[in-house]
This record gives structure tokens, C-alpha cells and sequence, in this order.
């Protein structure tokens, strides 16, 4: 790219736009200064992806929304599911990044024992498909969940992570975890506060996206 500007897709597949601006300035804290930013919003999702029909759901507009803006550089896909995420590689003509994937692997670096501190029970057997797939089931020590839904935490993250203090401690201290993934969208930003509240690394899935899409540009 030679220093030349470029834009990074974001896709929110739910309709808060409070998750999508969450995830547009961690994009801009970590992207380099000639990278500029396009959120765009599943004005017709949910507010918050709860369950794996509205994952399903969200699938046809992630592809349908990266067809429409090719012109952009990568595109990050902006929910711990990672919707249409492997339909999208094989359609797409540019770099595409689930945020449940990168955080994961960046949770399981170095071959680290992990926990994944999350909301959204039901989304449970998802989680564990995709950790699955990416060959880290082993270095999972822990998958532990807040007491509280998806829309808790977009409408009052404060709140919620108050209570994930405490259980990103129970990670380290019970459950043996080197390192732990906050798992979802709406945790956008919020990683590098609590890791100085906590005596493990915690892993925040959209800036490892960011930081995965950015790597893997042609500089």
C-alpha cells in the first residue's frame, strides 16, 4: 500500500449503534493513521445477537453488506459468531476477519491455556463448535458467563464489567487460564482497562481482529 490511504471495513450485524461505534474507535485506537474506518450497521438485527437463529439470520447481510464494499482494504466482522465469516473468504476478493476467530487464537497464542468470559448462554455450543474447528479445545481451561444478557451489556457494559472483574480472576486463580477472551462486539475497548485490574492478559476480540486484518495487508 505504500504508506497510501486506505478503508477497513467493519460490519456490526446487530442494529445497536452503540456496538458499532464501540467497535469504530477500537478500530481507530489501533489502526495506523492512513487507515480510515467504515462502520456500517445491521439497521434490520437485533439489538444484541443472542441466540444461533439470529446468528443464522445475520448471515445473508454480512455477505451481502462485504459484496457492497469491495472497494475497502479487509473487512472485519464484528460478532463473536462470526457470521457468513467462511462463506465470505471464499466469495470475497479482500481480507475478511471474524472477531470470535481472531480472539480466540489470539487468546491460544503460544499454545497459552485460555478462558473466554461471555454473555449469551445460548450461544454456548457455537462457541465451542469454533473453538473446535480452530484445533485450541485443549488449551481451553475455562468457558464462564456473566450474569447477564447480550443487551446488558450494550446498554450498560459499566455495570456488566464490574461483575467480570471478579470472574476474570476465578479464571485465573480456579481454572488455571494464562490468558482470557471477552467474548463479543459490545466488549469492543474495554480489554486494555481491565487488564490492568487483572493478573492475567485479557484478550479483547475486536482489537485482535483489527490487528489480525491490518497484519495480513499487502504494506
Amino acid at each position: 500500500m505504500s504508506g497510501a490511504a486506505a478503508e477497513l471495513l467493519i460490519l456490526n450485524p446487530n442494529s445497536s449503534t452503540v456496538v458499532t461505534n464501540r467497535l469504530a474507535e477500537e478500530a481507530k485506537r489501533v489502526a495506523p493513521l492512513n487507515i480510515t474506518i467504515r462502520a456500517v450497521t445491521n439497521s434490520a438485527g437485533p439489538i444484541g445477537i443472542q441466540t444461533l437463529e439470529e446468528l443464522n439470520a445475520a448471515r445473508e447481510w454480512v455477505l451481502a453488506t462485504i459484496a457492497a464494499n469491495i472497494d475497502c482494504v479487509a473487512a472485519i466482522i464484528g460478532a463473536f459468531g462470526d457470521p457468513g465469516l467462511d462463506e465470505a473468504r471464499t466469495q470475497s476478493p479482500i481480507r475478511v476477519v471474524g472477531l470470535g476467530e481472531a480472539g480466540i487464537l489470539a487468546a491460544a497464542e503460544g499454545g497459552r491455556r485460555f478462558s473466554i468470559v461471555t454473555a449469551g448462554v445460548a450461544m454456548r455450543a457455537a462457541v465451542l463448535d469454533k473453538i473446535e474447528s480452530l484445533d485450541v479445545r485443549e488449551q481451553l481451561a475455562s468457558l464462564r458467563y456473566l450474569p447477564h444478557t447480550v443487551i446488558d451489556v450494550v446498554r450498560d457494559r459499566e455495570r456488566v464489567l464490574a461483575d467480570a472483574v471478579d470472574i476474570i480472576s476465578a479464571c485465573f486463580k480456579e481454572d488455571g487460564a494464562a490468558a482470557v477472551l471477552l467474548g463479543g462486539a459490545p466488549f469492543a475497548g474495554t480489554a486494555h482497562t481491565l487488564a490492568l485490574q487483572s493478573t492475567v492478559p485479557v484478550i479483547d476480540g475486536a482489537e485482535a481482529a483489527i490487528r489480525s486484518a491490518i497484519a495480513g495487508l499487502d504494506w
